[in-house]
């Protein structure tokens, strides 16, 4: 065979085994290039609808349930402000939420004309400027007080004691008995007898004879001395009774218990062996 004859064989070879190669490269570019994903554009709100579950007239206090729906998106966020339109003072009651309803508690309202506006745009979408928006006017009246005579009206006091006669005798009981070291709490309990209701009146005497009125007429039949500070001695705990309703301040009766206060001293350090 002529040396030409080969060579074109050759070059015919060659030239097939690149085309072979070649196909399946261009054919996984393009396997690629159509799976790809295309970025989808947001789909507008065309616009939104409010309700309320209430008339557009509220008594202060009631809860109102706003429910919105937006239009021509989905799905959507929701955003709702409250307008006090006397005022034009303005709050976002709710911040973009997937949420399409808020709940009023109208308790707290300033009775007036408000107006409850809420917003819509896609979900997810970036910013914070609505693709649509309504107003829906609404109103607070002030609660009426309720009615003399009626159920709310508050029950009368009961009825003070009636006044009985005067006490003959007075008992007092102490929670501690015995000598008291300062800081002690004695509690003093006083019974009376003779009278259906009575008055009592707690009087501490220190060492000295002096006298001080710790509680002064009272429905209570019990005082608690705090015996921080005092001094070391002998103290008497007295209760005066009287019969409820008496203006005299003169006791009906008497008692008192006798109360040592004395100084412990601290236990000497162990010496050491």
């Amino acid at each position: 065979m002529p040396r030409w004859l080969a060579l074109v064989g050759l070059l015919f070879f060659l030239a097939a085994a690149c085309g072979a190669v070649a196909q399946p490269s261009a054919q996984t570019s393009a396997s690629k290039t159509s799976a790809s994903p295309t970025a989808t554009p947001w789909t507008r709100c065309s616009r939104v609808a409010l309700s309320a579950d209430s008339l557009a007239t509220v008594t202060a206090g009631r809860t109102v349930v706003f429910t919105a729906t937006a239009f021509g998106c989905s799905p959507a966020d929701y955003r709702f402000i409250l307008v006090h339109t006397d005022t034009g003072d303005w709050m976002i009651t709710q911040g973009w939420d997937p949420s399409p309803t808020w709940i009023w508690d109208t308790s707290h309202a300033a009775p007036g004309p408000y107006s409850i506006v809420a917003d819509a745009r896609p979900r997810y979408e970036p910013g914070d400027s609505p693709d649509a928006s309504i107003s829906y006017p609404f109103s607070v009246i002030a609660a009426e007080p309720p009615a003399s005579g009626s159920r709310y009206t508050s029950p009368p006091p009961p009825p003070p004691p009636a006044k009985g006669t005067n006490c003959t005798s007075v008992a007092l009981q102490l929670s501690t008995t015995g000598p008291i070291t300062p800081g002690t709490h004695v509690t003093a309990t006083a019974t009376p007898a003779g009278c259906a209701s009575a008055e009592y009146r707690f009087v501490l005497v220190d060492p000295n004879g002096v006298g001080l009125f710790m509680q002064d007429w009272s429905a209570s039949n019990t005082w608690t001395w705090d015996s921080s500070g005092a001094g070391v001695g002998q103290y008497f705990i007295e209760v005066d009774v009287r019969a409820y309703g008496v203006a005299s301040t003169n006791p009906d009766a008497t008692a008192r218990i006798e109360v040592d206060v004395i100084h412990i001293a601290p236990s000497p350090a162990p010496t050491p062996s």
